[in-house]
């Protein structure tokens, strides 16, 4: 199918609260949960609701207890690695305007390993949204 509007971006991802100062590498970027909640706003600047595949790669330093919710209600839940993952939510629906959705993390705060200060929990790495309908 087409997308929603062609030619232009109709969906934009932006880090919400809860999240450390973004950081850089020539070609990837990322922020660090620095509590058991933070926050994601995908915007919908469409005048219909669409589906997006939303996905990002999630780092951890410890095994976690990992779920999304949208409008409080839980979206995805899966387990943590300590290790780095890619997390895909498909078929997500966005009204037109902005939804957030919450990251929620379990366990204890680490330490980051590339000059975020202060305590981290979950890495969310290049975000980013795909429409896959309308």
């Amino acid at each position: 199918s087409a997308p929603a509007v062609a030619g232009t971006v109709p969906v934009l991802v932006r880090y919400g609260e809860g999240w450390s100062r973004q950081m850089w590498w020539p070609d990837t970027t990322w922020r660090w949960s620095r509590a058991e909640r933070a926050t994601v706003i995908l915007r919908n600047s469409t005048a219909q609701p669409v589906r997006v595949e939303f996905a990002f790669l999630a780092q951890s330093f410890h095994e976690r207890e990992f779920r999304i919710e949208a409008d409080g209600r839980t979206i995805h839940r899966s387990r943590l690695p300590a290790a780095r993952r890619i997390i895909t939510l498909e078929n997500l629906e966005l009204p037109p305007g902005e939804t957030t959705l919450a990251l929620v993390v379990s366990g204890e705060p680490s330490k980051a390993d590339d000059g975020t200060s202060g305590e981290v929990r979950l890495k969310m790495e290049k975000p980013r949204v795909r429409i896959v309908g309308p």
